[in-house]
């Protein structure tokens, strides 16, 4: 993954989340875009229900950004990550430096959507899937689809695009990523 290069110093951030969205073209029509979370079971020892989440946690003091993103990401969904298409950083969204936590969305554009190892799980993600933009859960689902999105992890998506909108509007699959906007 070639190198991120952030405004701020690497150890302005405290946290860091990653969303990673896929996108991909069928009979020359793009399709919806695909969203990767993680079903997080350690907010139970908090005695707050599962919910899923995008991806992310605490920087380490002695970490870059860059690592922090690469480790925690593999951590929680057991797959690697490469840079896609659009690497988008929330740094200048004013929660950004409120909370001193960053929100990078990294889109994937065409090929194989890239798929977690199968159970794969530990002690606080019990389980890695994409889910459709359109088909986010409502917490109303049986089994484990039956557990909420983190509404905040959502909404800081849509604002990493918005926020970006400029330089993603001319693209030909621009028109399904408005709807996660």
């Amino acid at each position: 993954m070639p190198t991120i290069t952030l405004k701020q110093p690497h150890g302005f951030w405290r946290s860091v989340r990653l969303g990673l969205v896929h996108i991909a073209e069928q009979d020359g029509r793009w399709q919806l875009p695909h969203l990767l979370f993680v079903l997080d079971i350690g907010a139970e020892k908090q005695s707050h229900k599962p919910l899923w989440r995008l991806p992310g946690g605490k920087r380490r003091p002695d970490e870059t950004t860059e690592a922090a993103l690469k480790r925690e990401f593999l951590e929680e969904t057991g797959m690697s990550i490469r840079r896609g298409r659009h690497l988008l950083l929330g740094d200048d969204l004013p929660h950004a430096e409120r909370t001193r936590s960053l929100m990078a969305v990294n889109i994937l554009v065409g090929g194989v959507r890239p798929e977690p190892t199968p159970g794969f799980a530990t002690d606080e993600v019990a389980e890695v899937r994409w889910f459709a933009a359109g088909a986010l859960p409502t917490g109303r689902e049986p089994a484990s689809l039956g557990h909420p999105i983190d509404h905040y992890n959502r909404q800081q998506v849509r604002d990493t695009l918005s926020y970006h909108w400029g330089e993603l509007r001319g693209m030909p699959y621009a028109g399904v990523l408005r709807g996660l906007c």
